[in-house]
């Protein structure tokens, strides 16, 4: 995998992450996961601290609305907690980074999504195990640590 980098007109923005979400869903592995990479584990602490403190304070909000979650959340839900320009693209597009950083150290993305039956758009969790062990981490994190 390489990293791009583009130039995208500000107004365009969410065109943009609207495209670059259809590609992925059309990724024969969804949300990008690379099948070299191994699943999270109950003994992770590590790689999921490091994870959740380079984190950026976006994609926090949004994971820590599926740790407190007892079912799948919706996309615009997701993106009624970043603001009222937020829409479904940008939820999608905050999950890169946490990805990405999952990457490194060796893991699957932590968010799973499906396109919901009932609505349109999609819907976001976490595995239980995932979410037990940033549960975990959150509560051993201090408040608002960002590095």
């Amino acid at each position: 995998m390489i990293d791009i980098t583009v130039k995208v007109d500000p107004d365009r923005l969410s065109d943009f992450y609207t495209m670059y979400a259809e590609w992925l869903d059309r990724a024969p592995t969804g949300l990008g996961d690379d099948p070299g990479l191994a699943d999270w584990g109950s003994n992770d602490q590590e790689a999921a601290s490091y994870v959740w403190s380079k984190m950026h304070p976006r994609a926090r909000v949004l994971v820590e609305m599926l740790l407190d979650a007892n079912e799948p959340v919706s996309g615009s839900d997701l993106a009624k907690e970043l603001g009222p320009d937020a829409r479904e693209d940008t939820v999608f597009g905050s999950f890169g980074p946490p990805a990405k950083l999952a990457k490194e150290v060796g893991r699957k993305h932590l968010i799973r999504s499906r396109q919901r039956h009932e609505a349109p758009g999609n819907e976001y969790w976490l595995d239980p195990q995932v979410k037990s062990l940033f549960q975990q981490v959150r509560a051993a994190s201090p408040a608002g640590e960002y590095r």
